[in-house]
């Protein structure tokens, strides 16, 4: 009879406050490297290291987890104490919490509606429940670092420095300008990180040789942007695994070794799709922007999601280009395509939020959702994070009585104008107005839908509810780059707007009429590009404007320091 079985799971935690406890991509990139190889590379050396006294078999390696099989308790905790051991030496600061669950019989078959059988997939939800028990109970990971009035202070994270860190760019470390600064245990071993081969070889796996090292290759204008990309329905998914698994396969009971085998596929091929789609997307946008690639710098791209680092004026392509990636490469893995399709065949009532896709040009495809957050350069990148995590819900936010659908992409993004801000919905509370009739009009044109065919030119569909088409506010800011209208004007409209509906609708009619008077040929379309837009479905209401302008000054901002490289 074969030995009963324990899961065994390992997961980073705050890997958010880990990542941008610096602004320094040096240590970005470094930190990230760190998160990817705890639960890949550190795994798998642990794993052929010998010390494990019985077989360990790996059932998911990702960036940051690992989900394995162990036939001992005592191996488990081997296992667990080697990488937290080597997180404390290599990655001081990052959080990794492990887990085992009670033992199970391998040859016990899950079987849906079954209460008194402790199966391979209740074992499963135990390991997780008690990974997430242990992680919020452990000591914050400042405790580790106390901090003495002789302690020389780290100038980026606040916390007792160990050693100097040299900065300046790698051709200026001969010369007498290379400076030095303190910094803690956790930014020397991100700065390590960042110099290893592998972080090399994984950034040009994904953005090709020319990855930048500081933030000034990144923008000379003061302007940067974080996306962060998250699939839809794809934690349903997961959470609804083995019934999935059963419905695809028509089965009654799934044994342990079918569900390894999907989850393996599964996360092998959604890994691999997610990969492919950015590699791909850099490679589209670098087709006309040559020197695209070395302003993009990939912070997370494993699993379902992308964080990325880029110039602001490369965020909205990139990220339109890696939502239509995404959908086509997931699409190919045959794994990934049977078991959508199938959550789609289920009837409405047992499926979980955001997993009912509709009609779709490529059946089994996934969709993503992404936040857009322009910042300024030296703007702390952990809220830039934070706000792009908030544009990304909001992206995914279903209409109230409606269901998200997995077969809509969507993005959503802010400009910060202002050094501090607050939460997203105060920052938009802001610039909402409320018309004398009552009627509630936003100063943000977000989110954007993208169409189910994922079409290249990105046409949207006017039968979606809350669906809010780009193409208006692209030929908007084209009209505003252009000069089509004239920055007085527009400026005048924005600062109506900020006095009201009606204030805004009145030097609107003026504005059209002084167009009209210099000749423009195309008064309707611009007033339908300037006017209150009406969102299908849902009675709410926006204006493109404010956006609008905002994005013309990146985008001269752009076009300006393009012409200073030409000359």
């Amino acid at each position: 009879m074969p030995p009963k079985l324990h899961w065994v799971v390992l997961e980073t935690g705050a890997t958010q406050q880990y990542v941008f406890s610096s602004n320094r991509i040096r240590h970005i990139v470094g930190a990230s490297q760190l998160i990817h190889d705890s639960g890949t590379a550190w795994v798998q050396e642990a794993l052929r290291s010998g010390t494990l006294a019985r077989p360990v078999r790996a059932v998911q390696l990702i960036s940051g987890k690992a989900l394995l099989l162990a036939e001992s308790f005592e191996d488990g905790k081997r296992l667990i104490r080697s990488i937290s051991r080597r997180a404390l030496v290599q990655a001081p600061g990052l959080q990794v919490t492990g887990a085992i669950s009670e033992p199970f019989d391998p040859t016990e078959a899950y079987r849906p509606g079954a209460t008194t059988d402790f199966t391979h997939v209740q074992a499963l939800r135990q390991v997780f429940t008690r990974q997430r028990h242990a992680r919020a109970n452990r000591d914050p990971h400042e405790l580790r670092f106390r901090t003495l009035p002789w302690h020389e202070l780290c100038r980026e994270t606040g916390l007792p420095a160990r050693a100097l860190e040299p900065f300046g760019r790698r051709a200026e470390q001969s010369r007498a300008d290379l400076g030095h600064h303190p910094a803690n245990d956790t930014l020397l071993a991100q700065w390590s990180a960042r110099e290893q081969p592998s972080t090399r070889h994984r950034l040009e796996s994904l953005v090709g040789s020319q990855a930048p090292s500081i933030v000034d290759e990144i923008t000379q204008d003061a302007w940067i942007s974080v996306v962060h990309a998250d699939g839809n329905g794809v934690g349903s998914l997961f959470h609804q695994f083995a019934d999935l698994v059963l419905a695809a396969t028509g089965q009654a009971s799934l044994p342990l070794q079918a569900y390894e085998e999907y989850l393996a596929r599964f996360s092998e091929e959604l890994d691999q799709a997610t990969r492919q789609a950015f590699s791909r997307a850099v490679a589209e946008i670098s087709e006309t922007a040559p020197l695209a690639r070395a302003r993009i710098i990939p912070i997370v791209v494993g699993g379902d999601d992308v964080t990325f680092l880029c110039h602001a004026d490369l965020a909205l392509p990139l990220t339109r280009a890696y939502l239509r990636h995404f959908h086509h490469q997931s699409s190919l893995g045959h794994t990934v395509k049977v078991l959508v399709e199938t959550a789609a065949s289920l009837p409405a009532a047992a499926q979980e939020p955001a997993t009912a896709p509709a009609s779709q040009k490529e059946p089994g495809g996934l969709t993503a959702a992404a936040g857009i957050a322009f910042v300024r350069r030296h703007h702390p990148f952990s809220y830039a994070y934070r706000l792009a995590e908030e544009l990304t819900a909001s992206a995914k936010q279903p209409v109230p009585g409606l269901q998200q659908s997995r077969s809509l992409s969507t993005y959503d993004f802010h400009i910060a104008q202002d050094s501090t801000l607050g939460a997203l919905s105060a920052v938009r509370s802001r610039r909402r107005r409320t018309a004398t009739s009552g009627r509630t009009v936003e100063g943000h044109c977000g989110p954007v839908t993208l169409t189910p065919e994922m079409t290249s030119d990105l046409k949207a569909t006017t039968d979606q509810p809350r669906n809010r088409p780009e193409a208006p506010l692209f030929r908007l800011v084209e009209a505003l780059v252009s000069g089509r209208i004239s920055s007085a004007r527009a400026h005048d409209l924005r600062h109506a707007w900020g006095r009201g509906v009606e204030e805004y609708q009145q030097q609107l009619q003026l504005a059209l009429a002084r167009c009209r008077n210099e000749g423009d040929p195309d008064i309707t379309g611009l007033e339908a590009l300037l006017q209150v837009q009406d969102d299908p479905g849902t009675g709410e209401a926006h204006v493109l404007l404010p956006d609008a302008l905002m994005l013309s000054g990146i985008t001269t901002h752009r076009r300006d320091d393009q012409e200073v490289q030409t000359r």
